[in-house]
This record gives C-alpha cells, structure tokens and sequence, in this order.
C-alpha cells in the first residue's frame, strides 16, 4: 500500500475514534429517538458521496479507465451527500431534519489526515510550491476544533453542518486560487463554482435554524 493508502485508512481510525469519544455529546437527548437517521439517510449519502467524489474530476479531466479506481475530490464528496441528503428529505417530507451534526466533526478530522497524505502523495498541491494540501488539514483540524467548542458552548448540533460547510466552501473558493487545478470557466476551476453554488444553500440553513431557536430533532 502507498503512503496516501495509509492516511486514508489513518483519517476513517481517527474519525471512528472520534465519534466514540463525542459519542454522549452529539445525542440529542430532547429527541432521541428522531436522532437517529434512517437506513436510507445512510444510502442517499453514499450515493451522493461516491457521484460527487468522480464527478468532478471527470468534467475537469475527462473520462478515464483509471479514473474509476484513483481520483477522488472530498469537495465533489461532500457536495454530493449534500445534494443527496437534501432530495432524501424533500422526497420523504423530512425537511426540518438535522442529521449531519453528529458525523460533521469525525469527518473534519477524518478530512484533515487525508489531507496529509495527499501531501506526503504530492497531489492536489498548490502552485509555486505552495503545500496548499497542509493549508487544508489545518483548516479541517481548526474546524473540528471550533465546532467542538461551539457545541459546547452552545448544544446547538444542528448547526454543526451548515456551519461546516459554509467555512469550508469558502475556504475552498479562496484556496483554489493557488492550486494546480485547471479552470473551466471564466478563470475558475470546477471546485470554485461548487463553492459557489453550494455556499448560498449552506447560509440559508443557518440563518433557517438559528430562527428555530433550536428547536430542530437530529
């Protein structure tokens, strides 16, 4: 196994690990039993995940062979779930559900140590030698982090996500600019315009729940 292939499998130990230790702090005690997300949330995020992770890379790139078992984009990945989640909810009537606050810290550690791999890898670098890939691990590790004490802080776990993806869409428009990624458009790559159209959505569901004073089962 490659070194990436080791940080890989390190991020998913870390964010198991966690998870195990939040595990009291992301129940919902108010609303257990709604807390749970249900077996096809799980399925409706798979599918997001593994569409948005090679779609991508297939309109930057272009379809290849190789490209089924390499290349992979956390930004497509967490885009996708998004998207997929959010049809799940709009098809089963659950859209005043909350389920992403109790994975969203593991998966910013989880992001963070896959991020040092793709370094150690030398992909998804930035230009002139720029470790764009370490930027993005301390971003995610900084996440975690401040979610962690907002929670804290607040209880307010249905915040947690929109709050997550709003700084990391963000993070990532900014970011691009100094990544090797090819543009598509106007000077852009694919990621800045994901940025771009998921970031309106993840802002609209903050200021939604803020208003709902909390009152939102996850």
């Amino acid at each position: 196994m490659t070194a990436y292939t080791y940080f890989t499998i390190g991020g998913v130990l870390a964010a198991a690990l966690t998870a195990w230790v939040l595990k009291g702090e992301t129940d919902n005690p108010v609303c257990v039993q709604k807390s749970k997300p249900p077996f096809l949330f799980y399925i409706s995020a798979a599918f997001g995940i593994v569409i948005g992770a090679k779609l991508p890379l297939v309109v930057t790139h272009g379809f290849t062979e190789e490209l089924l078992h390499t290349g992979k984009s956390f930004c497509g990945g967490l885009a996708g779930a998004f998207i997929a989640v959010n049809l799940y909810k709009y098809f089963t009537r659950r859209g005043g559900a909350a389920f992403g606050g109790r994975f969203v810290i593991p998966l910013a550690v989880a992001a963070g140590v896959g991020k040092i791999g793709c370094w150690v890898n030398a992909c998804c670098g930035g230009a002139h030698g720029i470790p764009a890939q370490l930027v993005e691990s301390v971003f995610q590790f900084a996440c975690a982090a401040g979610l962690l004490v907002y929670l804290r802080k607040t209880a307010r776990m249905e915040l947690l996500f929109p709050l997550y993806l709003a700084f990391y869409m963000t993070m990532r428009f900014v970011i691009e600019f100094v990544r090797t990624e090819p543009p598509l458009a106007l000077g852009l790559t694919v990621y800045q315009f994901i940025a771009l159209a998921t970031l309106p959505f993840a802002i609209r569901i903050i200021i939604k729940r803020r208003n709902n004073n909390g009152n939102v089962c996850m």
